[in-house]
């Protein structure tokens, strides 16, 4: 299992109820695969610094999740055909920052 944090964009289009039953569905898949959510934070909606697929707001949602790399995949895989999903990231917080010796 790895740690993972994820941050998920949902369509604006979605009142507040809407947004949270894609939250719980991602929930339920981290849940079926195995995997375990440490921690999620409710950003709620904000404007984009930029437009998105003709959209200026969405629902921000963070995730903090421990996965095996095939959980991970299949989540990902799944929020890419999501319609309801704008944009995603998933990354991997470093323990340990190195720092090179001359700073």
């Amino acid at each position: 299992m790895r740690r993972y944090e994820m941050m998920v964009i949902i369509r604006d289009e979605l009142d507040e109820e809407g947004a949270q039953g894609v939250v719980q569905r991602i929930r339920d898949l981290v849940e079926q695969l195995e995997g375990r959510i440490v921690d999620e934070a409710d950003w709620g909606k904000r404007k984009f610094a930029y437009e998105i697929d003709h959209q200026n707001y969405g629902w921000y949602v963070i995730f903090d999740v421990e996965l095996s790399v095939e959980a991970k995949v299949e989540i990902e895989r799944q929020l890419r055909i999501s319609d309801n999903v704008l944009r995603f990231l998933t990354v991997r917080p470093e323990a340990h920052v190195h720092r090179s010796k001359s700073a």
